[in-house]
């Protein structure tokens, strides 16, 4: 007998700065190419009609971690602070019982090494690193 843990689905959230919704090969794009995103989208929940609640992405993200808008958290740019977050969206699945893991850039989670309700984190800061050389007066979070 399976336990309730081993039939929830899996979940997993691709989030992308630049990246247009129609800009994916199961959206009926005629040039781009998704092979792996299309995969992906056709054997699970595709959300194809969202709105983002900034267009900047610190505070796109924040909103989405949060469930938060950018006047009630506060960032409406790209600052990168620290902040009291309420229960996030990792925090709120793990306690339902799921494993969390944030992969990729985590260069809009301040501090750096802040969990946010993730289990595991791995990290690819090489634009902090990049933006942090190339432009020395702007503050990055590492």
């Amino acid at each position: 007998m399976m336990s309730k843990i081993q039939n929830r689905p899996n979940i997993l959230l691709i989030m992308s700065d630049q990246h247009r919704g129609d800009c994916l090969g199961i959206e009926g794009h005629q040039v781009i190419q998704t092979p792996n995103l299309n995969a992906i989208a056709a054997s699970g929940v595709r959300f194809s009609h969202c709105y983002s609640t900034c267009p900047v992405c610190v505070p796109a993200r924040r909103s989405l971690l949060s469930g938060q808008y950018p006047q009630t958290h506060g960032i409406r740019d790209y600052r990168v602070e620290p902040w009291q977050e309420p229960a996030t969206l990792p925090a709120v699945l793990r306690k339902a019982g799921y494993q969390t893991f944030l992969v990729g850039r985590s260069m809009h989670q301040y501090p750096h090494n802040k969990r946010f309700g993730f289990d595991h984190m791995i990290s690819n800061d090489d634009y902090a690193d990049w933006l942090k050389e190339k432009v020395p007066h702007i503050r990055c979070p590492q």
